[in-house]
Formats: structure tokens, C-alpha cells, sequence
């Protein structure tokens, strides 16, 4: 048997038990027909790139699986027949999935640690009473040149500064 790919999202607007069921019933079809997931990856509720249907958002889920190649065809009419998938796609798979996952364990790893890092420097922020500029002092004052003339040359009119 084949490895493929089947992404698909889902209407978003359905409650979770609704898009638990529709995933499932996806993963159900699969293995009822000699095939096996290899891999899942269950992404969420996402901003789309263009809106579809005049939705913006959708849940988007991945799976990797073996299966016979007549399993694809099927496949293609369960996503017809349902409303709910907004879009879909199966692909032949040429990868390795075990790359995936660790890929994937990576990446949550790191994001992990930005979004500590960004709570870290947030706390910071407000310890410090400042934010970006440094508190509530203003931040103007004048500007000064390295020139003997006195004259700022810096974006638009030059003048003298006295």
C-alpha cells in the first residue's frame, strides 16, 4: 500500500463536537477500507488566506495514511457529499512521517519558547513602568548634528539650530 496525504477544512461555524465527528468520520472511512493513519495533525481553527463561502476561518485537519489506492476515489465523494468540508486535497505521499512529526515537535517547541520569551518581556514592560519608549517623559527634545555649522540635515528642510 501507498502512503497519502488527505488535508481538508472544515466549517468552522459547527460546534466542536460537529467537527470532532466530521474528522472522525473521515478517519473511519479510512481504516474501514484496509487503510491506516500513520499520522494526524489536527490544526485548529485558522485565519484562510481569501475568504470561501464567506467564511474566513476554518478547521483545518491533516492526515497521513496507507491505503489502496481506490480509497482516494471514495475519499473524493465523502468530501462531495458533506457540506461541511469547505475544501479538500489527497496527495501521494512521498515523505517520511516520522520527519513530520518530529518537524512538527520541533516547531511547537520553538514556539513554545517565543511566546515565553514575549510574556517574559511584557512582565518586564510593566515592572519597569516603561513600554517601548521607556515610560511617560516625552521622548522630543532636540536633535543635534556633528557639524560645526549648526545645522541639521536630517529628512526635509535643513535649519539652524540655536
Amino acid at each position: 500500500m501507498k502512503l497519502y496525504e488527505t488535508c481538508f477544512i472544515v466549517n468552522p461555524q459547527s460546534d466542536d463536537a460537529t467537527i470532532e465527528r466530521h474528522v472522525k468520520s473521515v478517519i473511519d472511512l479510512i481504516t474501514s477500507r484496509q487503510g491506516k493513519i500513520v499520522y494526524e495533525d489536527r490544526l485548529g481553527t485558522r485565519r484562510m488566506t481569501y475568504p470561501i463561502e464567506g467564511l474566513t476561518q476554518g478547521n483545518y485537519t491533516s492526515l497521513i495514511f496507507e491505503g489502496p489506492p481506490t480509497l482516494n476515489a471514495e475519499l473524493d465523494r465523502h468530501y462531495r457529499l458533506e457540506d461541511a468540508y469547505i475544501r479538500n486535497i489527497t496527495i501521494l505521499y512521498e515523505g517520511d512521517p516520522e520527519q513530520v512529526r518530529i518537524a512538527r515537535e520541533a516547531l511547537q517547541i520553538s514556539m513554545d519558547r517565543a511566546d515565553q520569551a514575549a510574556a517574559e518581556a511584557r512582565r518586564e514592560a510593566r515592572e519597569s513602568g516603561g513600554g517601548f519608549r521607556g515610560g511617560r517623559g516625552g521622548g522630543g527634545g532636540r536633535r543635534f548634528d556633528n557639524d560645526d555649522d549648526g545645522y541639521h540635515r536630517g529628512g526635509g528642510r535643513s535649519r539652524r539650530h540655536d
